[in-house]
């Protein structure tokens, strides 16, 4: 929790894209068990243990989705929550946003960065290059 009263920002530990200005955010302690991350590239696939939810304990709270520099929201599961991804590499959940308080969505401190890696963002992939212009080039063609 030090570290993340002393944040600037958060940070998707994947990809390193900014996802919130901690100043527009509250810092509260708030129990609530989010889905495990998926297992990243290189590691081991999850086992049955690591299945169980993760219950977190800490969450940035914003009043408004526009508040997000960079965020995704999945579907509404089990007719009232929608999970946080970070929208440019759509990792998650990051954190939730429970339906009943829509002036509440809450974004785990455990689960994003607190600066922004060395490295920089990840470098575009290049598949997904090639198929945007591919796609911009069809447009073209078909509106010329």
């Amino acid at each position: 929790r030090a570290m993340a009263e002393a944040a600037d920002a958060a940070y998707c530990k994947f990809c390193g894209s900014k996802i919130l200005r901690t100043s527009v955010a509250e810092l509260v302690e708030h129990e609530f068990p989010l889905p495990p991350l998926p297992p990243q590239q290189g590691e081991p696939p999850a086992v049955a243990e690591s299945s169980m939810p993760d219950i977190l304990k800490a969450y940035w709270v914003v009043r408004d989705k526009f508040d997000f520099d960079n965020v995704g929201f999945t579907k509404t599961v089990d007719d009232h929550l929608k999970y946080l991804l970070c929208a440019d590499c759509d990792t998650g959940p990051v954190g939730y946003f429970d339906l009943r308080e829509p002036d509440r969505i809450y974004l785990a401190c455990d689960r994003v960065g607190t600066t922004p890696p060395a490295s920089g963002p990840l470098p575009p992939n290049p598949a997904l290059v090639q198929m945007a212009m591919e796609q911009m080039r069809a447009q073209e063609e078909q509106n010329p």
